[in-house]
């Protein structure tokens, strides 16, 4: 794909990719469906600028791929799939995107931490966000979690507590029945204060410091909550369909 090019408003099916990028600099990615797909919308390592923005993915295997450098991901929806957001590149910005319902929100395989990750809605999916084993730590600010413990909010909206969907606690909270009692047992405070104070005992992984209270975009998540209720995954015996 060349560069400065622009597409917009496409529809694509039971494909191997329904977007693919390699080399293009400055494209636009808008406004498109993509569906049952292996890779919904792949931005490879040598793209530069790209802007993916107001697409809808649904009922891919890894919806969301960018591994370039200076990429803008907003707005975005993607529902009932494997994976749904990969973070692979450099000094990119993920915001205002709906994460609901899939197998995996968030993957962090990126090393450094040069992303900017704020304002998602990451809503019901099997697990808030996985990493490879070389991450190390990445703050992503004030995204809403629908799983992350805490009922007290701040002025602003945040949640008081620090969630971090990869620690060995908060992590199993919403899948592991009375995980959400272990998160405030005095002992892990304890040990999340201490990690606070001092830096080199922070483990790697994903931290949000402050976690908003309720979603970014309540509209947007109430039209996937209505979609996956009324879902019938696996009626449909296309081999190219990649329901999950």
């Amino acid at each position: 794909m060349g560069s400065g090019h622009v597409v917009r408003d496409t529809t694509a099916e039971g494909m191997m990719v329904g977007v693919f990028d390699i080399y293009a600099e400055k494209i636009l990615v808008s406004g498109n469906r993509i569906e049952n797909t292996l890779f919904g919308l792949r931005m490879a390592k040598r793209s530069y600028a790209d802007a993916v923005v107001n697409n809808e993915v649904w009922g891919s295997g890894e919806a969301i791929v960018v591994s370039g450098v200076g990429d803008y991901i907003a707005g975005n929806t993607v529902t009932q799939s494997n994976r749904s957001i990969v973070i692979q590149g450099h000094y990119s910005v993920y915001t205002g995107n709906v994460l609901g319902y899939n197998n995996v929100g968030i993957v962090g395989h990126e090393l450094l931490p040069t992303n900017r990750v704020s304002g998602n809605d990451i809503v019901d999916n099997e697990r808030a966000a996985i990493v490879s084993g070389y991450n190390i730590l990445h703050i992503y600010r004030r995204n809403y979690w629908s799983k992350a413990p805490g009922v007290r909010t701040t002025i602003d909206g945040t949640l008081l507590r620090s969630y971090r969907p990869t620690g060995s606690v908060d992590s199993l909270v919403g899948r592991v029945p009375h995980s959400r009692v272990l998160a405030y047992s005095p002992a892990l405070t304890f040990i999340r204060e201490l990690q606070r104070i001092v830096p080199g005992l922070r483990a790697s992984g994903i931290v949000d410091p402050a976690p908003q209270a309720r979603p970014e975009q309540p509209a947007v998540v109430d039209r996937v909550t209505e979609r996956y209720e009324e879902a019938e995954v696996g009626t449909d015996e296309d081999p190219w369909d990649f329901d999950y």
